[in-house]
């Protein structure tokens, strides 16, 4: 690490809430998982669904604008699986061919997929899209795309 960077403009912002929920200062991470967990915790309420590997630069690339995605939804839980830890026949299952694949899972069930194949501004508007179409979240989080597009390719 370089000694005296800039590290932020202004210090205490951190502290405000992006969003007027007490949950909004329980910052995400991607949360790693097994499939025997995913199995559960897609059994409670709808979870965004990472699938990865360690070795795809894709998926290194994606990760800490997902974790931004997922500070914006405090109330969804946001899982990564990683692809080589997991049985073939489970990521088969689950419909996974390529990497990074960004699901969302309900009631045990896949109901939503995005291949980001494409550039991580544009996999992220279709996750944002896949993830009001297939929960509760629209009424509760209208995320301002075009602005988490601009902050994403600001950072």
């Amino acid at each position: 690490a370089a000694p005296g960077g800039a590290a932020g403009a202004g210090g205490g912002e951190d502290e405000e809430p992006h969003i007027g929920h007490p949950e909004a200062e329980r910052h995400h991470q991607l949360e790693e998982v097994t499939v025997d967990e995913l199995a559960a915790a897609a059994a409670d309420g709808p979870v965004v669904v990472d699938w990865e590997a360690k070795w795809c630069r894709k998926c290194k690339y994606l990760r800490p604008k997902l974790v931004k995605l997922a500070n914006t939804m405090p109330a969804l839980r946001f899982v990564s699986v990683d692809v080589n830890a997991a049985p073939f026949s489970a990521v088969q299952e689950a419909g996974v061919s390529k990497m990074p694949t960004i699901q969302v899972w309900r009631n045990g069930k896949k109901v939503g997929e995005v291949v980001g194949s494409d550039q991580a501004p544009v996999v992220l508007e279709k996750v944002n899209a896949m993830i009001h179409e297939t929960t509760e979240l629209q009424e509760r989080h209208d995320v301002d795309v075009a602005q988490l597009r601009a902050d994403l390719r600001s950072g």
